[in-house]
């Protein structure tokens, strides 16, 4: 029952990291809402991270080595 109780986060959508082999994300444009949260999955072509030009609380500066590794960015401000 406590898990009914539990706040629940937003989810935006997951980018792929290295989809298809390449160097790119996928999807490599999206738009989010303040509270909603973004998953970055290492996928096929490791190593990966991601930095913010401009907010740099939410990069996330290690690189992720194994596929499947993932991490999640939550936006709070516009």
């Amino acid at each position: 029952m406590a898990v009914m109780f539990m706040p629940r986060m937003a989810y935006a959508a997951e980018i792929q990291m290295g989809s298809g082999g390449m160097l790119v994300f996928e999807p490599c444009e999206l738009t989010v809402d303040v509270g909603e949260t973004v998953t970055f999955i290492n996928n096929e072509l490791p190593p990966h991270n991601v930095m913010f030009a401009d907010y740099q609380e939410l990069s996330h500066g290690d690189l992720m080595f194994s596929a499947g590794e993932s991490f999640d960015v939550t936006f709070e401000k516009v």
